[in-house]
């Protein structure tokens, strides 16, 4: 679910800026009184992107601080101790803080030597910046270690492989691997993962809501199959559930940065640089980087990489040239971004070159430069060559002209791109595949010609066609023959050697790279050399690598000395440093395949050797006499491994052919799959309407429905189908006014005074609040077409379990509908909205002499009223709510909307639908406005209060006053039990006599109002009334009065911890009133169960309030349960006001009969046949469990 926020802007402002609230005290703010919940993270986003003035104050910035914290470094105190003696000195402080300070002002620690934290790390060559950096008095805290280092990071090697420590450490590779993906599957999951993030338009998980959140995880769960099956198993499923979170975060990320990033094409576009000028100002910084041996931000500092940053701003012309205008230029932040984005490419291809064992070795004081070797060498190519190949050409040179033998770097322009530091002496990772062992003739020709127009060197004339120009040397032949020691030579060169990518999988367990000398410029050496790190390995090709001039390598078949001597010609002149081979090997032991090999080699070698020979070639070629004796003799056929490899590349062929096939077919397939779905569905349809158009279903007889023909409703309530409701509802009111919080479910699945216990699993999806009744026909036509139910919500003072929902779905609320629409004051009516309170309204027609005269509890509103029937305690002089409702309108199940009458004030036009929506309690249609009958204010009011020894008497009195007609406007009952809960409660001024009693309410002109009391008084007294006390003045009336409105209250303070309260009424007629008062007194009392009596005796309605606990929750229904049969007994009604609800809906067969239920279950049918609206109230629509109805 998603927030708005800008309306809540400007009450942000006031309470954060203005009246400089604390963050938590604004956020617990706007959850109270606005209902808006985001987490406290998302209102921090919020204030930063509003720009809100920061609170913050960091320790770097107090000037009196970071100089204490200077003086204590220069003491050479440990950061335990500056904490420690910070804080005795008042500072508040913590250890990350302090590091915080020291790192920004370079105040790194010292060694005992006094050398800074950099000069440490050079000493100690390959030890840990993050050791070095973090002081603890020579040892580290296992509880304070940094972050780990999954790959390398400023210079430094990546930590041991493992576990990560705790879940916010695991990275994307091991989200991956936890869930058992490999490159496509994550692909592909990330890509439907982005699809459902931007059609729900979700591109942060702090500002979606956790609920919306969680359900678009759900979702994509269930719409991966991969994901179900590694879900399926049920081990590791927090470190599941970590993967999936990783991983949608990461897709988030991607959303919210692929706008506004850039990438290296378009910051040359944004700087105007074409790409060979992007070339030349990447290069410039490269040369400076070189220069001055830079390592890491990490090592050097980020003060020293600034320097250099600008220095190469200020030596290239380009960039000067493109922000020269300064901030003054509208595109100068874009241009500042661009050069960044240069800036990072350019560092990651330098340390992408820069060895291992370099970034850790001492920065010399003054460059040294290498002698110019050749004289077309341009001097700043001479400038650019790096230390290590000058350590390469040592390598070649014998132990007794060198004082120590030092291990030979690989030079930074020869490594292959892609390739982190220090991964030449690690097994390389195996291909999905094995490639075509030997590459097609053409290919190669094709390659070899690209190479011919490349300016390599001056043109020469061709070289001659050989025979035997491939030789493939058993490995060990060649390790039979007796070293002999390198003597030296003034050609003498250190080379890279590096495995094919076959070759790097048949040898699994051989090094990958490696590098020896080459001192006779042979091909014998050569291929012993090729052959030094795959012992019984036989080699059929052996290629040298050149630069393309894109960045990427070109191979080039050498097949003798003359065009090995080429290729190492043309390495030197173009200064790429030490040359690099790629060998092609297979295992050995097999003459046949070496057989094999060769002649298929030395074809390819024939068709492109002449074109390579002619771009590469610098002096005339020569040959080797001695390369025949080495090949092998042929054999009858393949070996075993041979064959291997040749099925193979034929399957492999195969499914390339296959994926390929695929392809081409995969649109034409759709297209027909489409074509042909919509042509049958179209077909199924015309027949289905044909079908029933001809022969139409009879329509059902029956004019009831018994519950025995009854058939369960079916809904679609499964998650996904919810969710894209929730979609529905949020276009229709808006996001803010659909609600899936907790509380907000909670609240409206059932309340602390309901006599209804709810299953706890028996809630909402989500609360809907509609506005107008537009909205609320849109809300009924989803749930109708996508069959959810919905239970309607207006105040939520019911007590029969009015709304609490039996079979989940949505509630609607109508809360934001609380408009009076209309007033008609000549006319005594005025419309309404349901979400309107009967006090409210009173009180805005008190200012018209007007009144409303139904009034039950407190908080009661116009549509629950409408839907429980209620009346209150005037309703013996005005009546119950069907008299005082006029008309309705009314959103059925399907969405439509009608309209019950006009606002005359009679009529009889038709069925009056007026009344049938009466008491239906919401399951025949969701009321959304409703014109009221009002009647004028009496121009004089009082109350009087009279006290008897029993129920008995105070009922003989109420019969005696209704039988002599005395118009008294209200006569209500309370019992000794209720007196004595009220004068506990405290809520009035005054003492209550703790016995039965009555209270009475006059109205009408002031000598009637006289008259009336002087008649209620008598007849008290004749009753055996023991007092009665009438009202003077308005300050008494209301203090009299309030003892009979705060009865249940009075009730409700007497609970122990983890009572319920269950308030229950029922109606006799009024000549059996006191047996049925009389009566249930005293089986309370029997119970033992804390209650009081409550009543309108006027009309023969009378409540019982009863305190329970859990274990006495059977005693209580067993209570109620005989109260209902006694009033059923007497011809009475199982509920006088509170309506029927789940509670009493099977004792209505007992009162009215089982046709009448059957027929008011036909009327369920006939408006709502999905059964969508307040399912299983008032009557049932599916046959109960057994044991579930209670025996009469």
């Amino acid at each position: 679910m998603g927030y708005s926020w800008e309306q809540h802007r400007q009450t942000c402002y006031r309470l954060y800026v203005e009246e400089n609230r604390p963050l938590d005290e604004v956020v617990r703010y706007m959850r109270e009184h606005h209902d808006f919940t985001p987490s406290r993270r998302a209102f921090q986003g919020a204030f930063a992107r509003w720009g809100f003035p920061s609170k913050l104050k960091p320790a770097y910035k107090n000037e009196q601080l970071v100089a204490r914290v200077k003086e204590l470094w220069e003491r050479n105190l440990s950061q335990k101790e500056m904490l420690s003696k910070l804080h005795d000195e008042g500072y508040e402080i913590g250890e990350r803080e302090v590091a915080r300070i020291r790192a920004k002002n370079g105040w790194l620690i010292r060694d005992s030597s006094g050398q800074t934290a950099r000069g440490a790390l050079n000493r100690r060559g390959g030890e840990s910046a993050e050791r070095v950096l973090d002081d603890r008095d020579g040892h580290g805290s296992p509880s304070e270690k940094r972050r780990r280092h999954t790959r390398p990071y400023g210079g430094l090697p990546a930590d041991p492989p493992g576990p990560p420590r705790f879940p916010s450490e695991t990275t994307l590779s091991e989200a991956k691997e936890i869930l058992q993906m490999d490159k496509y599957t994550y692909m592909a999951l990330r890509e439907k993962f982005y699809t459902m993030c931007q059609n729900a338009g979700v591109y942060k998980k702090t500002l979606v809501g956790p609920e919306r959140w969680e359900s678009l995880k759900d979702q994509l769960v269930r719409e991966s199959m991969h994901l179900r099956a590694v879900m399926w198993d049920d081990t590791d499923m927090d470190k599941k559930r970590l993967a999936i979170e990783i991983i949608c975060c990461d897709v988030t990320k991607r959303i919210r940065t692929e706008a506004t990033a850039v990438k290296v094409a378009d910051a040359k576009v944004i700087l105007g640089l074409n790409p060979e000028e992007g070339r030349s100002v990447r290069k410039q910084l490269y040369n400076i980087l070189a220069l001055e041996n830079f390592t890491s931000k990490l090592e050097d500092g980020l003060e020293y990489f600034e320097e250099l940053k600008q220095r190469w701003i200020a030596e290239s012309p380009e960039l000067t040239r493109s922000i020269a205008v300064g901030p003054a230029d509208p595109e100068y932040q874009r241009k500042v971004k661009a050069i960044n984005v240069l800036c990072r490419d350019a560092v990651r291809r330098y340390r992408t070159d820069v060895s291992p064992d370099k970034s850790t070795a001492a920065k010399p004081t003054k460059k040294t430069t290498t002698p110019p070797t050749s004289p077309a060498k341009p001097a700043d190519e001479k400038q650019a060559q790096n230390a290590t190949t000058l350590a390469l050409k040592q390598t070649c040179t014998p132990a007794s002209e060198s004082a120590a033998t030092k291990s030979p770097v690989p030079s930074p322009q020869l490594r292959r791109r892609g390739c982190p530091p220090g991964v030449q002496n690690k097994k390389q990772p195996l291909l999905p595949h094995i490639e075509s062992r030997l590459a097609l003739a053409e290919s190669e020709v094709e390659a070899s010609q690209q190479v011919v127009g490349a300016p390599f060197g001056r043109d020469v004339p061709a070289v001659a066609e050989t025979q035997n120009s491939l030789r493939l040397v058993p490995h060990q032949q060649l390790h039979q023959q007796q070293p002999t020691q390198a003597q030296p030579s003034s050609g003498g060169i250190a080379a890279f050697f590096r495995l094919s990518s076959d070759a790097a999988m048949m040898f699994q367990g051989a090094q990958a790279q490696w590098i020896a000398p080459l001192t006779e410029r042979t091909m014998t050496e050569l291929r012993d050399a090729a052959l030094q790190k795959t012992p019984g390995g036989l080699c059929y090709k052996i290629e040298g690598l050149v630069r393309d001039g894109k960045g990427g390598e070109l191979p080039l078949l050498v097949s003798d000395e003359a065009e090995l001597e080429t290729y190492l010609q043309h390495v030197q002149s173009q200064g790429h440093g030490a040359p690099t081979f790629q060998v092609h090997i297979v295992p050995g032991g097999d003459a046949a395949w070496s057989s094999t090999a060769a002649h298929a080699s030395s074809a390819l070698a024939a068709a492109r050797r002449r074109s390579t020979c002619l771009a590469l070639c610098a002096s005339p070629a020569r040959f080797s006499s001695t390369e025949n004796n080495n090949r092998q003799p042929r054999s009858s056929g393949p070996s075993f491994q041979g064959q291997l490899s040749t099925s193979i590349m034929q399957r492999l062929q195969r499914e390339r052919a296959d994926l390929e096939r695929l392809a081409r077919t995969r649109p034409e397939s759709s297209m027909t799959r489409n074509f042909s779905l919509t042509f049958v569905l179209f077909f199924v349809g015309s027949v289905c309407w044909v079908l029933g158009y001809q022969y139409p279903r009879d329509v059902d007889p029956s004019s009831t429905l018994p519950l025995n023909a009854t058939q369960p409703p079916t809904y679609k309530l499964n998650p996904a189908h919810l969710e894209a409701a929730w979609a529905d509802f949020a276009d229709i009111v808006g996001q803010e006014n659909v609600s899936t919080l907790e509380d907000d479910i909670k609240q409206h699945a059932t309340s602390e005074w309901s006599s209804h216990q709810s299953d706890p699993a028996h809630k909402p999806f989500c609360v809907v609040y509609p506005s107008t009744t537009e909205q609320v026909a849109a809300i009924m036509k989803v749930c109708h077409v996508r069959r959810i139910p919905v239970v309607g919500y207006s105040g939520g003072t019911s007590l029969e379990g009015h709304f609490t929902p039996t079979r989940g779905g949505i509630c609607v609320d109508f809360s934001r509908m609380n408009k009076v629409v209309a007033l008609h004051k000549e006319d005594l009516d005025v419309v309404v909205q349901p979400g309107v309170g009967w006090e409210d309204l009173n009180e805005q027609l008190a200012e018209h002499n007007l009144f409303f005269p139904p009034d039950p509890g407190p908080g009661a509103q116009i549509g629950g009223m409408i839907g429980t029937g209620c009346s209150g305690t005037n309703a013996y002089r005005y009546g119950t709510m069907r008299e005082w409702v006029l008309s309705l309108t009314v959103v059925l199940a399907d969405g439509t909307v009608i309209k019950t009458r006009q606002r005359p004030r009679k009529s009889s036009a038709g069925y009056d639908l007026t009344r049938l929506f009466i008491g239906s309690e919401g399951t025949l249609g969701l009321v959304t406005e409703a014109t009221l009958k009002l009647c004028v204010k009496p121009a004089a009011t009082s109350v009087a209060v009279a006290s008897f020894p029993s129920i008995r008497n105070a009922a003989d009195c109420v019969a005696r006053v209704v039988g002599d007609g005395v118009s008294v406007a209200a006569v209500e009952i309370l019992d000794d039990d209720q007196m004595r809960f009220i004068n506990a409660l405290g809520s009035t001024t005054r003492k209550w006599r703790e016995a039965p009693t009555l209270f009475f309410k006059f109205t009408g002109t002031p000598a009637g109002v006289k008259e009336q009391i002087e008649l209620v008084r008598a007849m008290t007294r004749r009753a055996g009334g023991q007092s009665f006390d009438f009202a003077r003045d308005e300050t008494e009336q209301t203090e009299l009065w309030s003892a009979r409105k705060d009865a249940l209250f009075g009730t409700m303070a007497q609970r122990r911890p983890g009572d319920h309260v269950w308030t229950g009424d029922v109606a006799v007629p009024m000549s059996r009133l006191p047996d049925i008062i009389e009566e249930t007194k005293r089986d309370l009392k029997t119970s033992g169960l804390t209650s009081s009596i409550v009543g309108h005796v006027g009309d023969g309605n009378f409540h019982i309030i009863l305190l329970y606990s859990d274990a006495e929750r059977k005693l209580a229904e067993n209570c109620v349960h005989r109260m209902v049969k006694r009033a059923v007994e007497m011809e009475g009604t199982v509920t006088g006001e509170h309506g029927v609800g789940l509670v009493k809906r099977d004792y209505l067969p007992h009162e009215l009969g089982e046709t009448t239920v059957d027929a008011m279950r036909k009327i369920k049918a006939a408006f709502d046949p999905l059964c969508l609206l307040n399912c299983d109230k008032v009557v049932r629509v599916q046959k109960p469990a057994r044991g579930e109805v209670a025996e009469w």
